[in-house]
C-alpha cells in the first residue's frame, strides 16, 4: 500500500541507534539516509487518476547518477511543487503528501535521492544535492515556467531543497519539520539525542545558509514534535530574511502537520500557489 504508517519510520530508526551503540559505530550516516529499492510503484488506489501520473522520468544528475521522479499533473496549467521528500524510504512513503498537494491545484513533482527507490547510486549529502539540481531542471525541461516552481522540503528534505532554493531561486520555499543542522540534531534538538562526535560526513546546515534566500519562505513545525523538535524550525526562521511566514501547529508531531492543522493548512498552501500569501494576487 502507498500510504504506510510513518510510526514505522520511527522504530526503523530507533533500531539503527540501537545498532550503532551496540556496535560502537560513529557514524550517523545510517540514521540520516534509510533509502530501500523498489522496482515499481502501484498507483491504482490513488486519489489522482492515472493518466495524470508521469512515472517513468530517469534523469541524469551532473556527476554520473540517475534519478528517478515522479510528476502529478493537473488537467489546467497550474503553480507547480517541486518535493523534496524526507529520509525514510522511498517516493511510496510520501505519495499521500503528492495527493494533499495535488489536491489543492498543484503539479507535483518528487523524486527519489540515489539509493531510494529506483534511483541509482549512493546516497551522501552532496549526491542528494546534485539530485534535486536534476529534478529542478526535469522541470524545466518539462516546459514548467521557471516563475510558476514552488520548492517543498519535508524533515530531511527541507536541508536539500533550501540549499536548492539559494543557487535557484523558486517562487517561493516551503520548510516542513526541517532540523536546523546535522549538529543540532545530534546535540539533542531532537528526541533522539546522538553524541555530537557521531556527526560524520553530512552537515545540512540550514542555519549557515538561509541567511542568502532570495524567496519567500513558509516555514512549519509541529509544537510537539517528538522527532526533531520545535526549537530548530524556530531557529531556522529567526535567520531567514523578509518575506517569511511561520506556521507553529499546536498538537503536530513530526509528519502530522497536515492531518492535524486541517483546513488552516490547506488555506495556507492555497494562498501560496495563488500568490496572496506573501502579500500578492494572480
Amino acid at each position: 500500500t502507498m500510504r504506510r504508517d510513518r510510526g514505522s519510520h520511527c522504530l526503523r530508526v530507533a533500531a539503527v541507534a540501537f545498532a550503532l551503540l551496540l556496535g560502537g559505530c560513529a557514524s550517523l550516516e545510517m540514521f540520516l539516509f534509510l533509502g530501500s529499492e523498489v522496482e515499481e510503484y502501484d498507483f491504482s488506489e490513488s486519489t489522482i487518476p492515472e493518466d495524470l501520473i508521469e512515472g517513468e522520468h530517469f534523469v541524469a544528475t551532473e556527476d554520473g547518477g540517475v534519478i528517478h521522479a515522479v510528476f502529478a499533473r493537473q488537467l489546467e496549467p497550474a503553480p507547480t511543487v517541486l518535493y523534496c521528500h524526507g529520509q525514510s524510504p522511498n517516493i511510496g512513503e510520501y505519495w499521500d503528501r503528492v495527493e494533499i498537494l495535488h489536491r489543492l491545484g498543484a503539479n507535483v513533482l518528487i523524486f527519489d535521492y540515489r539509493g531510494y527507490g529506483r534511483s541509482e547510486g549512493e546516497t551522501t549529502e552532496e549526491n542528494t544535492y546534485a539530485d534535486a539540481r536534476a529534478a529542478r531542471q526535469l522541470l524545466r525541461d518539462l516546459g514548467i515556467p521557471d516563475e510558476e516552481v514552488f520548492y517543498y522540503g519535508f524533515s530531511m528534505g527541507a536541508s536539500i531543497c533550501a540549499p536548492l532554493a539559494i543557487e535557484d531561486t523558486p517562487r517561493a520555499l516551503v520548510l516542513e519539520s526541517g532540523f536546523a543542522s546535522i549538529e543540532r540534531l545530534a546535540r539533542g534538538g531532537s528526541g533522539l539525542a546522538f553524541a555530537p562526535s557521531w556527526v560524520a560526513d553530512s552537515t545540512f546546515d540550514n542555519v549557515a545558509i538561509i541567511g542568502d534566500l532570495q524567496a519567500p519562505l513558509l516555514l512549519m513545525h509541529g509544537v510537539e514534535d517528538d522527532y526533531v523538535s520545535v526549537d530548530n524550525g524556530q531557529l531556522v526562521f529567526a535567520h531567514a530574511p523578509e518575506p517569511k511566514e511561520a506556521f507553529w501547529v499546536e498538537g503536530a508531531v513530526h509528519s502530522s502537520i497536515p492531518e492535524t492543522a486541517g483546513e488552516d493548512y490547506d488555506d495556507l498552501i492555497i494562498g501560496l500557489l495563488d500568490g496572496t500569501l506573501f502579500g500578492g494576487a494572480e
